[in-house]
């Protein structure tokens, strides 16, 4: 059994846990536990490593190891149990040692951060203010008596901005855990590591150390909240609310291992820490400490009980040491320091702030009074902190907490027990009190006033306080120097218990700044890739602040270079000033990070290149001084110049690469970089010697010089070839020299059997190179040599490795070479085991390989035998000068971060992305009744108030049938019964009734008068409304009844009438929705390859000129439509239209159009096109349209290079923003005392209403009329019909005006009725619109212009008509097909998103308007995904929303039948915040084929219903659909919903033409292999051509697995001749798959005779008569052309497969060769599918010399993002192994779900894995198993393939019909693009349709005659 290595141990349990957890990705580094993973889970996974170790493990193995990386250690071979390392901090640890401050964090009232701080110090701010809004609204239960406490405590304090925000992503914490935190957790989490990055630590690498956490925190308010509710607590409620948690945590997050504890002394906690985190230093417990404290204010009852005791400052400001002082101010905040000893900092070339001399802490004791300071006590500290010290303080941090009492305490006390003169300060007032935390901030600013050499001032110091001894002290007042350099500070903390501590701080000398190198390496690294974009955009900007160009850009590069390890993402760039590294962090690519390495592989003879070294030499003076360190010993041991850059022959050559791998070396180190293991490859393993310290470097030059000479005197005799040949497969009678790789080996020998063997592997097609060399190296032949050489190297000192050394002489690569003369003469001999080697660094947990050598020449060996992930990296390459190095650098610092030399300095970290984290606390019950809340008596009666939320919760405890409706929560009749008794006191009622359906949660108020009582709610506009009453009184009306309800809870005599699903109301709440803008920065996407684009944009538009300076463009380009400044939105949609069918993406772009930004006015005309954006998203998603609005067209460049997803984009200031739809929050309305009504209705009032005589304008009428509304004057375009006249009559104060509202002068004559007789005109309902629904491609100028005049024209005359008129309000009734798009709808979309952006102008001209964007109506035609609102509904959210001056959609979305609808809505990053993608879809593979068909007929059935609004049970399965109504807008949706059901994408054509239900289900069924079973049809072309034949024999299309009649082969094999020109030799075939074996061969043999075959009969062609090349299809041969060449009536050649898997662009580099050699230009080129492509490339590279182009079907696929790549991957491989199963009767198990999380290569591998272990490969041919192989790789090589602009003449048959593809992949349908992907690239293309034919059947008869009378005319 083979031995599994660490890395095959780790790639099992990640791949292993992945299994168990798709959607995670698995961090090797993190605790298994925190995968979720459970103990089950864990005991069975140690089960799988025993069985694949075959040893016995311990069930409790993942909780002795519990990381994947520790895991795969402790079970390596060769592993140890070892007990940790004791530290020897510990023996030389003194208890006086000075203690370095090596890195600070904070987060404080108005600043973030140390040098926030440092500024707010030095200008002297003040951060206190009002307590934020709603921070104590959880405290406060709502009582008179609890409002008034609150609303007399002092409202003044230091507060932060955001306490709920909080980065739970980073940490790794669930959002769960996160909301049950206490946030001083989080915020000291955060804080802390801030920390640890300003003093260059990056966190992460802290697991496993000595590092201590002591933190001070004394208040524990959020668990009040998180414990208020009992019912609610959960599992992680405790740990959320410890104060021993809070230090805790930190150390599990971060694996430290010293001591770690909460301190509470009160005030002093913090700097108590302190004084405990540095005796833990000192008593070397702890190598590495983290002080820290932590408060926060969440509740008033703390500053209540100051507020009683008069310890708050009634003005609000801190005055210490002021005559005026009057109290202290409470803060709120975090501050961490880090700290070391002194030594280690030095050591460790940390930047040293301040140093820690002494610290102390002691007690008051019996006071006066517990909380009373003691002066005593204070001396005492003081005089204890400084016994051991030459002097005194020069300046004290004081307590200084400015309370008149205090203040003179401490002052007196420093004066006694200090000598001289003293100032004091206090950071108490800039900040106030931060009590837990005081302390440590206090020591902050100390630190850094030491840092930067001057003290800041404290404020608000105007009168001495008179009873301070002042000829002692003085208040620092302004920036003041330090009295003297050799500064000294002390810092004061008191705990209001009398726990005081004491730190004595001196300042350090800032570490003299180091001579640069020419170019620097600034790595970032983070949790994903668009943090690591979002950082670098950040350093990119400060990069060019005055703080960025002032930096010293190697303490930059070496501050980075310590953080990085934040996460497993990481880029670098390589810089040598500030405006270059601005610009590489603008573009950086990130990768994976974390890697293991580098193992430095030095590479052998072959790499040299003349002049190799010189520019590097010449550019980097590490390289310089390496070279010039060997060049005399060169000289000296054989002559060689090494300056001259070039030799000949092995004896110089060899020597010559040594030296510059040596340099190479050098500087690597200058850079950062040593390696973690060395390996060399023959030659190279003398200077990987030197590298890893086993050889001297003049040793090494001897065995370089003295091996090589000896080598260059073989003088000849043998031969060497590179061949893709294992080892085992090498003939006995040739010597192995090198072990390349599994798949590549060197071979040495006898030069005529080395040719043979080689052209032997060649036939096979694989790669085979006969090597010139003067001798043959690790053969025989230099056996005469070995003693000659340990001879001459016998006066070397032979030594050991330092570092990892995988030898490629041993057989053991991991055996420890000793550099003896023997190991030397050895090398030479025996072969090269470089792949061993390299396996073993691999299996060792190394995963980043560096050659190091003149040129690169392992990268394939090195890949070939490294596992998927390996980065495989190099240092130079021939010609390339000194930035192919760079690049290098910054591939492996990405990956590896290197340990740059530099002082650390200040750089922005990066930015926390923080997301609101809180308990769900409602206000506390006052008291009342459990079922009807809190009571109140009136004269009336009485009243009770209480919500209802969760009725299936206690005391309501109702089955939750009872309390939905159609799945909507209400208030049930059960429930109205039970309020009514206990209002009643308990006895039975009667007369129960429920009037309306109230939804939940809802606050109701229940009243009791003369034994009836009733329950009301109050809606979202403020009306009051009975929904339930019970006993006596009227209850006409009601929706239910109950007769009686007793006292035991049954229900008696319920009567209800049926409710729709459409009746039943949703709350408001939960209808709105609104669009946003965020900020996105371009993190989000991939770089989009060499994608050109075609500017449109209007005659005369200046700015086209500047657009295409900034972007590539082309004729044939990707459209990018530039917008004028005030555009016609018709013509732009009509353009739109037009080029829709073009294909290719589309970008339209508008100039400060959209209002982004508050008070922004934007331009309704160009920002109405979102609404066109919305619905082209939906009709034609390939275009990937995108509205780019800008306030800068530079910003475009940035843009257009990538594609995040985001379609609606704004640039304003260089930021970035994405449009996104949102649930909109219904804020509580403004407090009015007028009626609720009044407020939005005036009586008498006039309003007038557009559209008025509609469904909506009448009820609008009829609303205005029951408030009060003295005129409504109605419009439309005619007079109303006989019934709307009568229904006005009964409104009563309507009036009609007919006119054209978009008409000049209607508008004016709407608002001279309204006013007529002196009324006010109050409000304006603009409801008027037109429909007129079609698809875009069918848009038309008349009807745009029709939808257009009626709502957009109509409310723009609207807006101008009534611009002056001083409204209440104005309402335009918008759609909510503008926000979310309707397909069918784009005229209609975009003239409402016009009505959108015409009220956001009127709002930022401080003119009223409010946009509703109104869902469905009852009624009228439905929008895919959206309930209809009833009229009450609609009619509620009018006055609510009016009443908010709130616009926003009102729509009853279904967001998971939104993603059913339409799939691809679920990956839009515009809907991410409504929806949560696709649900699951149907699994069928339990069932057999008959079951599998039944469910996905039933779900069609189920979908088409639904889609044409018929009952499902009446649709048959023979009824053609477009006989029941099925259109083309129908058809969009069906196939939506069948692709979210199944992930099966129907084309739309045998929809449209008749297909019937039971046709689609076969359909889906056979597009997922749950057809029927059939037999087998043919498989590939050489079956097809059998078929056909055949059936011309025998009249009947026979199967493959078909025996032929014997009479009928001769036949058979004479049309077969006649196809193909010549005989094949079918002897002995008898079925029809035999006879196509037979077929293959006999094509392959024709095909591998040469790259260029003869198609046509004779080889020559005429003169006259040009050939066409046409190139093979994939996986096939040219033979596929035969009858198309028989047809053409010219020579035809073919161009054969090369072997191998080289890109597209390097096959087509060849054919050009050969079709150079093999005919004069002009060139004619052509092929089917993939040989199409290849075509297309072999002319691109040809250029003018080709006259023409003929692609036959050949497609691009679609582009796709990385995850959606993978999955389609993960489709096509399962439905690749379904088709072998069915085509061949094996079982090939695979599922989606297995392969939907592996990397490409991951898949790959299983695939072949399981369709190894079916057997089916045994039933197949070679020739179909070679077939199967060489499609693979030929569709792989398209997927690589990035194709650029070709101007030639271009001819593409494109096929018209679905292609019954085996194996489909969607990105090659191209259903909505003619030109199959190739628009944008062919700037000359025709499209010639084959009607009828489809992709596999083109080359056959008919379809194949009809391409070749087209082709014929061309030719």
């Amino acid at each position: 059994m083979d031995v599994l290595g660490e890395g095959d141990i780790r790639r099992f349990l990640t791949e292993r846990i992945a299994s168990l957890l798709p959607s995670q990705e698995v961090d090797p580094d993190r605790p298994l536990e925190e995968f979720g993973l459970s103990s089950r889970d864990a005991v069975g996974i140690a089960g799988e490593l025993a069985e694949l170790l075959g040893r016995e493990l311990p069930p409790t193995l993942v909780w002795e190891h519990p990381t994947v990386n520790r895991l795969a250690a402790a079970l390596a071979p060769g592993a140890v149990t070892a007990s940790p390392p004791v530290s020897s901090s510990v023996a030389r640890a003194g208890g006086s040692e000075p203690i370095a401050v090596v890195g600070v964090g904070c987060r404080l009232p108005g600043a973030e951060g140390p040098e926030a701080l440092w500024e707010l110090l030095m200008e002297g701010r003040d951060a206190v203010r009002q307590v934020p809004d709603g921070r104590w609204e959880a405290f406060d239960d709502g009582s008179a008596r609890t409002s008034d406490a609150i609303a007399r405590t002092t409202r003044h304090g230091g507060f932060l901005d955001d306490i709920a925000g909080f980065d739970a992503v980073f940490f790794g914490i669930p959002p769960g855990e996160a909301a049950t935190m206490d946030p001083q957790q989080r915020l000291l989490l955060e804080t802390a590591w801030e920390a640890l990055e300003h003093g260059g630590i990056a966190p992460r690498s802290l697991r496993g150390s000595r590092t201590g956490a002591f933190v001070g925190i004394s208040g524990n308010e959020y668990a009040h909240l998180t414990t208020a509710d009992p019912a609610s607590v959960e599992a992680w409620t405790a740990t959320g609310a410890a104060f021993s948690i809070a230090a805790n945590r930190l150390s599990y997050l971060l694996d430290l291992r010293g001591p770690s504890m909460a301190v509470d002394t009160a005030c002093s906690s913090s700097l108590v820490a302190v004084h405990l985190a540095v005796a833990s230093l000192r008593a070397g417990e702890s190598d590495l400490a983290l002080a820290a404290g932590v408060n926060l204010l969440l509740s008033p009852v703390v500053t209540m009980a100051f507020d009683q005791a008069g310890g708050t400052s009634p003005s609000g400001r801190c005055r210490a040491f002021d005559a005026a002082a009057d109290g202290m101010v409470r803060a709120e905040g975090c501050g961490v320091v880090v700290m070391k000893r002194l030594s280690d900092a030095l050591r460790d070339g940390d930047r040293v702030l301040a140093v820690v001399r002494a610290t102390a802490v002691n007690q008051d004791g019996r006071s006066n009074g517990l909380v009373a300071p003691n002066p005593e006590a204070q001396e005492e500290l003081l005089r204890t902190a400084y016994a051991g010290l030459d002097r005194g303080p020069d300046y004290v941090e004081a307590h200084g907490t400015g309370t008149f009492l205090g203040d003179p305490i401490e002052g007196r006390a420093l004066a006694v027990a200090l000598q001289g003169r003293i100032l004091v300060g206090s950071v108490k007032t800039n900040l106030g009190h931060l009590e837990a935390a005081a302390g440590v901030t206090g020591l902050i600013k100390t630190v850094l006033a030491l840092h930067h050499g001057v003290i800041p001032p404290s404020l608000h110091f105007r009168e001495p306080n008179p009873h301070l001894p002042w000829d002692r002290l003085a208040v620092v007042t302004e920036p003041t120097p330090w009295p003297r350099p050799a500064a000294r500070a002390g810092v004061s903390s008191f705990g209001f218990g009398g726990t005081n501590a004491h730190v004595v701080l001196d300042a350090f000398p800032a570490a003299a700044r180091q001579d640069e190198p020419a170019a620097r390496v600034f790595v970032l690294s983070d949790l994903t890739a668009d943090r690591v974009r979002a950082h670098a955009a950040d350093l990119a900007a400060w990069a060019g602040t005055e703080a960025g160009k002032g930096a010293a850009l190697g303490d930059v590069a070496a501050t980075l270079a310590r953080r990085a390890g934040r996460g497993r993402v990481g880029a670098a760039v390589v810089a040598r000033d500030t405006g270059e590294l601005a610009r590489a962090l603008a573009s950086v690519e990130p990768v994976q990070a974390g890697g293991r390495g580098p193992v430095w592989v030095f590479s052998g003879y072959g790499t040299q290149w003349q002049g190799m070294g010189r520019d590097l030499y010449a550019a980097e003076p590490a390289f310089r001084e390496a070279v010039d360190e060997l060049a005399p010993l060169l000289a000296a041991e054989a002559g060689i110049d090494v300056h001259a850059w070039k030799g000949e022959g092995v004896a110089s050559l060899q020597p010559l690469i040594f030296a510059v791998q040596l340099g190479l070396a050098r500087l690597w180190k200058a850079h950062g970089f040593t390696p973690s293991a060395v390996i060399g490859h023959s030659m190279g393993e003398v200077a990987a010697a030197v590298v890893a310290g086993g050889l001297s470097v003049s040793d090494g030059v001897r065995v370089i010089c003295r091996r090589a000479r000896l080598l260059g005197s073989l003088g000849g005799g043998g031969a060497m070839a590179v061949l893709e040949a294992a080892a085992e497969e090498v003939p006995e009678d040739l010597h192995v020299a090198v072990h390349s790789s599994p798949v590549q080996t060197v071979v040495t020998g006898d030069p005529g059997r080395v040719a043979a063997f080689a052209a032997e592997v060649a036939a096979h097609g694989r790669m085979a190179k006969v090597l010139t060399a003067e001798g043959a190296g690790h053969s025989p032949q230099v056996r005469p040599l070995q003693p000659a050489l340990r001879a001459e190297l016998a006066a070397i000192a032979p030594g050991e490795p330092s570092l990892p050394f995988y030898s490629t002489v041993l057989e053991d690569p991991r055996e420890t070479p000793t550099f003896e003369p023997a190991y030397w003469a050895a090398g030479i001999r025996r072969p090269v085991r470089l792949m061993q080697a390299v396996m073993a660094a691999a299996e060792d947990g190394f995963t980043v390989f560096t050659e190091l050598g003149p040129h690169p020449v392992l990268a394939a060996p090195l890949r070939d035998t490294l596992p998927p992930g390996a980065l495989v990296t190099h240092s130079l390459v021939r010609n390339a000068g000194p930035q192919a190095f760079e690049e290098q650098v910054a591939r492996v610092a990405a990956a590896v971060p290197p340990r740059v030399e530099g002082r650390v300095t200040d750089v922005p970290r990066p930015r926390w992305r923080r997301e609101r984290h809180w308990v769900a606390a409602g206000p506390r019950p006052v008291g009342g009744h459990p079922l009807l809340g809190a009571h109140v008596e009136t004269p009336a009666g009485h009243c009770w108030s209480t919500t209802l939320d969760d009725l299936s919760q206690p005391p309501w405890r109702l089955p939750a049938e009872v309390w939905h409706r159609h799945g909507h929560p209400v208030l049930p009749i059960e429930a109205v019964a039970q309020l009514a008794r206990a209002a009643l006191g308990g006895p039975a009622v009667s007369d129960v009734a429920l009037y309306a359906l109230l939804p939940l949660p809802a606050q109701i108020t229940t009243t009791l008068a003369g034994g009836r009582v009733e329950v009301h709610a109050k809606d979202a506009a403020g009306v009051w409304r009975m929904y339930g009453s019970a006993g006596e009184g009227p209850s006409e009306h009601a929706l239910e009844k109950m007769a009686t309800a007793g006292v035991d809870g049954a229900c008696v005599g319920i009567v209800t009438q049926e409710i729709r699903a459409d009746e039943v109301p949703v709350r408001l709440a939960d209808k709105l929705v609104e669009r946003i803008w965020v900020q996105a920065p371009q993190a989000q996407g991939g770089a989009v390859p060499a994608r050109e684009w075609l500017i449109l944009a209007d005659e005369g538009d200046s700015r086209a000129g500047r657009l295409a300076s900034l972007v590539a463009t082309s004729p044939d380009g990707d459209p990018l439509l530039l917008v004028p400044p005030r555009p016609d939105p018709l013509r732009v949609m009509l353009q739109v239209a037009r080029l829709a069918p073009r294909g290719g993406r589309l970008r339209i772009v508008t100039e400060r159009a959209q209002p982004v930004l508050p008070g922004e006015r934007g331009e309704p005309s160009g920002a109405s096109l979102r609404g066109l954006v919305r619905v082209l998203a939906l009709e034609h998603p390939e275009l990937r349209t995108a509205l780019i609005d800008v306030d800068d067209l530079s910003a475009l460049a940035s843009e257009l290079a990538r594609d995040t997803g985001d379609d609606e984009v704004a640039w304003r200031d260089g930021v970035r923003y994405a449009a996104r739809l949102r649930r909109a929050d219904l804020p509580d309305p403004p407090g009015l005392p007028d009626p609720p009504g009044a407020q939005v209705v005036r009586e008498g009032g006039g309003y007038l209403i557009t559209g008025g005589y509609g469904t909506l304008g009448l009820l609008a009428a009829r609303w205005l009329a029951g408030r009060g509304a003295a005129r409504v004057v109605l419009n439309g375009r005619s007079g109303p019909s006989p019934e709307t006249a009568a229904e006005l009559a009964r409104i009563g104060v309507a009036e009609v005006v007919t006119g054209d509202l978009a008409a000049s002068g209607t508008a004016e004559r709407l608002v001279e009725a309204a006013t007529h007789g002196g009324i006010r005109l109050r409000g304006v309902v603009h409801a008027a619109g037109v429909l007129d629904d079609r698809l875009i491609t069918d848009l038309t100028a008349e009807s745009v212009e029709r939808v257009w005049r009626a709502k957009a024209l109509g409310g723009l005359r609207l807006h101008e008509a009534t611009r002056g008129a001083g409204l209440d309000w104005w309402v335009a009734y918008s759609s909510a097909a503008a926000l979310l798009g309707s397909p069918g709808q784009a005229a209609y979309a975009t003239a409402n998103a016009y009505l959108d952006a015409l009220c956001e102008l009127r709002r930022a001209e401080g003119l009223p308007a409010v946009s509703i964007g109104w869902g469905t109506w009852a009624g009228a035609a439905p929008l895919p995904a959206v309930a209809p609102l009833t009229p009450s509904e609609g009619m509620e959210a009018l006055e609510a929303l009016l009443r908010r001056e709130l616009s926003a959609g009102v729509v009853r979305l279904d967001p998971a039948t939104a993603v059913a609808v339409f799939p691809r809505v679920g990956r839009m990053p515009y809907f991410s915040m409504v929806v949560e993608g696709t649900a699951g879809r149907e699994d069928l593979s339990a069932l057999g084929h008959d079951e599998a068909l039944e469910v996905i007929a039933g779900r069609v059935r189920l979908r088409t219903a639904g889609v044409l609004g018929l009952d499902a049970p009446s649709l048959g399965e023979g009824v053609a659909l477009t006989e029941l109504g099925l259109d083309s807008l129908a058809a969009t949706r069906l196939r939506g919903t069948i692709e979210h059901d199944f992930g099966v994408a129907l084309p739309a054509g045998p929809l449209l033409r008749g297909a019937t239900l039971g046709e689609i289900a076969r359909m889906v069924a056979s597009e997922l292999g749950r057809g029927p079973q059939e037999e087998a049809g043919p498989r590939d072309a050489a079956e097809r051509l059998v078929v056909r034949v055949a059936e011309e024999v025998l009249g009947r299309a026979p199967a493959v697995g078909e025996t032929l009649p014997a009479e009928a082969l001769p036949l058979v094999a004479e049309g077969l001749a006649e196809e193909l020109g010549q005989a094949a030799l079918i002897d002995g075939a008898a079925t029809v798959a035999e006879v196509a074996d037979a077929v293959r061969e006999w094509d392959e043999r024709e095909a591998g005779r040469r790259v260029v075959r003869a198609l046509t009969p004779g080889t020559a062609a005429p003169s006259t008569a040009r050939p066409l090349f046409l190139a093979h299809p994939a996986g096939g041969t040219t033979g596929v052309y035969t009858r198309l060449a028989a047809l053409l009536g010219v020579p035809v050649l073919g161009l054969e497969r090369l072997e191998g898997t080289a890109d597209v662009s390097d096959r087509a580099a060849v054919y050009a060769d050969a079709v150079r050699r093999t005919a004069h230009a002009p060139y004619r080129l052509g092929g089917w599918s993939f040989g199409g492509i290849l075509a297309f490339e072999i002319a691109r590279q040809l250029g003018d010399d080709v006259e023409l182009v003929a692609m036959i079907d050949s497609g691009l696929p679609d582009e796709l993002a990385e995850d959606e790549l993978r999955a389609a991957h993960a489709r096509r491989y399962v439905d690749f192994s379904r088709y072998l199963s069915e085509t061949y009767g094996a079982a090939v198990t695979l599922s989606y779900e297995e392969l939907a999380h592996l990397g490409e290569q991951a898949q790959l591998d299983l695939t072949e894995r399981r369709i190894k272990e079916s057997g089916v490969l045994e039933g197949l041919s070679p020739a179909i198993l070679r077939h199967q192989r060489t499609s693979h790789e030929d569709t792989r090589a398209i997927e690589r393939y990035r194709c650029l602009p070709y101007g030639g003449k271009v001819v593409l048959y494109r096929s018209t019909e679905p292609t019954p593809w085996a194996v489909r992949d969607a990105r090659y349908a191209h259903e909505n693009d003619p030109a199959r992907g190739f628009a944008p690239y062919a700037k000359n293309l025709e499209i010639v349709p084959v009607e009828g034919a489809h992709h596999l059947n083109l080359l056959d008869p008919p379809y194949v005659e009809i391409v070749a009378a087209h082709l014929r005319g061309l030719l």
